[in-house]
């Protein structure tokens, strides 16, 4: 047997020594064994095997490993280290009396603290009874080490720290958790050593952060309970070196002092490199007041999914070890509202439907079926696919919530002043907006906010009406009460002494928070601080005061009055809030201390300013009263309206009724001193964004010397562009208020306003055009002008093109038809249909002579009736140039309006025939529209010339129409029988008569007869006749293919030199078949 491994521990205790030694031996190939010896040292050692029969080298390795670690787990040291741990031990043991007997038990506790403390004591000192030492006598629960290293920390147990120092690495990392393996006790130890450590725990917490060899979760707790311990010289370099590491964007932001650029760095990373979201532990690790806001932001928004849950997580152990409430209190409030993770689904995957053999149950033959992939459906939000680790399970966030409270209520059960701070940090991101319905059971129920574990415990622990019961996860009603009942006078948070003790605290919450249950809390508590709220001063008064939630609002009168009443009178400040108090007693409280002060507070101009633009509707209507009774100097009254303008301008979303009330206080209480306004403050009273700011700046205008003109334009137009109707109305009075002269020099700004989107502009500066023009002819021509520029644009609103046509139409009927040839051209030719009515109604007014022919027949097919009118009346005037030019005249008749054909056919049929020369006739005769044929054929009757005859006969035929072929056989008995050369000119239009599939049956037949007729005359025509008929009987139906060998034929007959392109082929003889009957 062969001793491949051996190790030798030693424990302590008391006076005695024990001894282990591990053997880890080799019996064979591959075949070994582990064997042990225990016992005092100096006796003689017991001897006992781990492996009672051999075992592979493999396997007695991990049994030899496992068996060292749990004897160390149990406070055995190997043996080079045995005197050190003697010493240590004895010293530790020594400074813990030592301290017990001097200073008592932590914090001045009672007694029974003190026997706590000694109690942990003794159990970090026995550290090789784990599994034999209990809290309380006769206890059958034994006492985890890494509980009472913790425990230790939470109570900042001093004497502790020698004690953890020596049981840093004193647990194998492949340990179980029990036993303080994975990392479990070294966290244990750091976290406690960075509540309780003092100098001589920085280099030991040091040596374990830099540890390459230490887990990562025990490096980083050991990093945060080093920077609590570390002085502020230390940590302002640390925070150095920190944010040497960070990427570039970040840290060029940081060395700037850009707080929005690191904001925005931070958030360009993250979405730039998502996996890098542990660099929110880094900028923890700095945590300065220019990254900590974009740090917080992306707190607020992080998702609670892998990998982000994993830095969270740290963060909030971090922000509890820190104590840094803000943070703590952010990540908790998550873990109440933000749901957990479901287990994936597999419904929500891709999934792979393996090939198989089947049968087919109708040829039974084997057949393959292919794999297939089945799309999964598209996953909800919180879902985890197949491949991504579980984290922030329901299981997860049950213990984070319980975690939550149950930090805090340690704290509070030990008298933490920190239990205030930590608690205003959960209490303070709650809303109104996280109200839950109320629910009513049978038995019991449930309040707006059961849900909140935490939020609950701190406001409703020792609450008559509140309730968890154990197993549940909502606080529940107790007893009588119901959701929306009364609440009881009676104080019914945790640890409310500790709130009395800290009430700086309260005033924290009061200020900061928007959720009405926590004000109810408060508000109560602070009543129970007589001493602190005795020294409240008005300003801490006036902001309890303007807080819209009624017991912090009461409160805040409640103690004015206390003050009142004691000869204090309130400031102009407390004065104020209370006038806009939600509290309706405080406003009429206000209302009669400010009436008794009249004379003092008229002076005082920051306060009437702060008056007329309170938050409160009634303080700026009992503004508005108090001012209209009042007299002011020039200067005094400049000043206070200067002071409303002032902060109107500062006004955002949220005060668009402050706006419109402080307006017209000014108007009605203020006007006289409203004149003196700068036109620079003007344009910003108009740029801004709410209606009561904009009017004030209209009005402004409106007292300013506007009507004479001398504004720049744009500061006028700025009023009419306003979304605000009453705004652009007052804008409408300035116009109509200017003089003539000055209306000229802005009629630019009319063209633009009757051009307006809205209608309120456009028929309100209506009047004013005729108004314009009949005093400024000249300018009238410039607003004609604008108007059709304005018509003839793109993309105005669809009810601004009819209003220009009407005014134009209308109004301006005089101007308009003073504009030359080009512009009601441009109005002809726009796409825009009403330019084109406007165009139509305008060329009426025009000589013929002013448009070419070729223009006037384009009309008639113009869109716009009225065009298409004017168009006929000037052609009606042009029958000289008509004569002249028949060609192009002739057109009309071939317009694409009916209306225009029909127009054209009356007047052309007025002409005498002889002005229709063959050419015109043939134009007419040649259109695609049927009625229009008709009229060609109709004026070819009228006015048909023998002498044009073959040429007609020629140019019809070339004609696709059915009805012109028709008409076109009329002709061809006088002018092409007899003629063989015309007969073959007219092949095509036979060919296209015959091949026509059931249609033109009566074109057929005299085509047919015309060329039986043709074929007797000559053994020349009948040879053309042949020859034609032979190549079209091939494309013909079988009608008329029947038709034309039957005329072959005869002709054949007739002049049998003419071949004849048939042949008769006779019926091939048959069998006769048998007869049905058989024999």
């Amino acid at each position: 047997m062969k001793i491949l491994a051996q190790t030798v521990l030693v424990f302590t205790e008391g006076k005695s020594e024990k001894v282990y030694e591990i053997d880890l031996c080799e019996v064979g190939a591959d075949q070994c064994v582990v064997n042990f010896r225990y016992g005092k040292r100096g006796a003689t050692l017991k001897d006992g095997s781990k492996t009672p029969l051999p075992v592979k080298r493999a396997e007695a390795q991990k049994v030899f490993d496992k068996l060292a670690q749990t004897k160390i787990e149990q406070g055995y040291v190997p043996e080079d280290r045995a005197n050190e741990a003697r010493a240590r031990a004895e010293a530790a043991r020594t400074e813990a009396a030592a301290r017990a007997s001097a200073g008592g038990p932590y914090r001045g506790a009672s007694p029974a603290s003190g026997e706590r403390e000694r109690i942990i004591l003794d159990r970090l000192a026995q550290t090789g009874a784990d599994r034999r030492f209990h809290r309380r006598e006769g206890s059958d629960r034994s006492w985890g080490l890494e509980r009472a290293i913790w425990r230790a920390g939470e109570l900042r147990l001093r004497a502790a720290e020698p004690l953890l120092l020596n049981l840093l690495g004193t647990a194998q990392t492949t340990a179980p958790v029990s036993g303080g393996g994975k990392g479990m006790r070294d966290y244990a130890v750091a976290w406690a050593l960075g509540q309780l450590g003092s100098e001589a725990s920085v280099e030991p917490l040091a040596r374990l952060a830099a540890d390459p060899n230490a887990l990562r979760h025990v490096r980083k707790i050991a990093t945060e309970a080093l920077r609590n311990l570390s002085s502020p010289e230390v940590l302002e370099a640390y925070r150095r070196d920190v944010t040497e590491g960070l990427p570039e964007p970040l840290r060029a932001a940081i060395d700037t002092g850009d707080a929005a650029g690191f904001d925005a760095a931070l958030t360009a990373h993250l979405a730039e490199a998502p996996e890098s979201f542990a660099i929110l532990e880094l900028l923890y690790l700095v945590d300065s007041a220019l990254t900590r806001p974009a740090f917080l932001k992306v707190l607020r928004k992080a998702p609670l999914t892998p990998p982000f849950f994993y830095s969270l997580r740290y963060l909030f152990k971090a922000a509890e070890l820190r104590r840094d409430a803000e943070v703590f209190g952010i990540l908790a409030y998550r873990f109440e509202k933000v749901r957990a993770n479901t287990p994936y689904s597999t419904i929500y995957d891709d999934r792979v439907i393996p090939g198989r053999t089947a049968v087919n149950p109708f040829t039974r033959e084997r057949i393959e079926v292919p794999a297939r992939t089945i799309a999964g459906k598209a996953r909800p939000e919180g879902t985890l696919p197949r491949n991504v680790p579980k984290a922030y399970c329901a299981a997860t966030r049950e213990y984070l919530r319980r975690r939550t409270w149950r930090t805090l209520r340690r704290m509070g059960h030990l008298g933490d002043p920190d239990y205030v701070k930590m608690a205003v940090g959960v209490l303070l991101p709650f809303t109104d907006a996280d109200r839950q319905t109320p629910r009513r059971g049978y038995q019991a129920s449930w309040d707006a906010f059961a849900p909140y574990r935490a939020l609950n415990g701190v406001l409703y622990t020792n609450s008559p009406r509140y309730e968890l019961k154990p197993g549940t996860r909502a606080y529940r009603t107790k007893g009588r009460y119901k959701p929306g009942d009364l609440a009881p006078d009676a104080r019914e948070e945790a640890f409310p002494k500790l709130w009395e003790r800290a009430p700086a605290g309260l005033m924290h919450l009061l200020s900061e928070s928007e959720c009405t249950v926590v004000h109810e809390f408060g508000a109560k508590a602070l009543r129970a601080c007589s001493a602190f709220t005795t020294e409240l001063d008005d300003d801490d008064l006036a902001m309890l005061a303007a807080r819209p939630y009624h017991p912090t609002a009461q409160l805040a009168f409640d103690l004015t009055k206390l003050r009142h009443t004691a000869g204090r009178p309130a400031s102009p400040t407390l004065l104020l809030a209370l006038a806009s108090s939600i509290h309706g007693p405080a406003r009429e409280l206000a209302v009669q201390w400010i009436e008794m002060r009249r004379a003092e507070l008229l002076q005082d101009t920051v306060f009437l300013a702060a008056l007329v633009t309170a938050p409160l509707a009634d303080a700026r209507q009992f503004a508005r009263r108090f001012l209209r009774s009042a007299s002011f100097s020039p200067e005094a009254g400049a000043v206070l309206v200067g002071r409303i303008v002032a902060t109107l301008l500062l006004l955002g979303e949220q005060g668009a009724g402050i706006a419109l009330d402080a307006t017209q206080t000014l108007t009605s209480a203020l006007g006289t001193f409203l004149a003196s306004a700068p036109p620079a403050v003007i344009r910003d009273l108009l740029a801004h964004p709410l209606e009561g700011v904009q009017e004030l700046g209209a009005e402004l205008l409106l007292k300013h010397d506007a009507r004479s003109g001398l504004l720049p334009v744009e500061i006028i137009l700025t009023v009419f562009r306003s979304p605000f109707a009453s705004v652009r109305s007052v804008g409408l009075r300035l116009l109509s208020e200017m003089a003539d002269d000055a209306l000229a020099l802005n009629f630019k700004v009319l063209v633009v306003l009757s051009a307006d989107k809205n209608a309120d502009l456009r028929h309100g500066v209506r009047p004013l055009l005729g108004r314009l023009c009949r005093a400024h002819r000249d300018i009238g021509l410039h607003l004609v002008k604008g108007l059709v520029d304005a018509l003839l644009r793109r993309k105005l609103a669809d009810d601004v093109p009819p209003h220009l046509v009407a005014i134009l139409r209308d109004d301006l009927r005089d101007l308009a038809q003073e504009l030359d040839h080009d512009t009601v051209w441009r109005l002809l030719q726009s796409a825009s249909p009403h330019a084109q009515e406007l165009g139509g109604l305008l060329l009426q007014h025009f000589d013929a002579d002013d448009m070419e022919l070729e223009q006037l027949v384009r009309l008639a097919s113009h869109e716009i009736l009225a065009v298409r009118e004017a168009s006929w009346a000037m052609l009606g005037r042009s029958i000289p140039r008509i004569h002249a030019d028949m060609a192009n005249a002739v057109r009309v008749a071939d317009a694409k309006w009916k209306d225009s054909r029909d127009w054209a056919f009356g007047f052309f049929r007025a002409f005498a025939p002889e002005l229709f020369t063959l050419e015109v006739l043939v134009s007419i005769a040649d259109s695609t529209q049927e009625d229009v044929q008709a009229f060609g054929r109709e004026m070819l009757q009228r006015g048909f010339r023998e002498e044009d005859g073959p040429e007609l006969l020629l140019r019809l035929s070339e004609h696709p129409q059915r009805s012109v072929q028709l008409f076109t056989t009329n002709y061809l008995e006088r002018f092409a029988a007899g003629d063989t050369a015309r007969l073959r000119k007219l092949v095509p239009y036979f060919t296209s008569v015959l091949s026509r599939v059931n249609a033109g049956r009566l074109a057929k037949t005299r085509v047919f007869a015309f060329l039986e007729r043709e074929a007797a005359r000559s053994e020349e025509h009948a040879a053309a006749v042949v020859d034609l008929l032979h190549r079209v009987s091939g494309s013909i139906s079988v009608e008329s293919r029947a038709r034309a060998v039957e005329i072959m034929c005869a002709i054949h007959r007739a002049v049998p030199s003419v071949a004849l392109p048939v042949a008769f082929v006779p019926p091939a003889p048959r069998a006769a078949s048998p007869s049905a009957g058989g024999a």
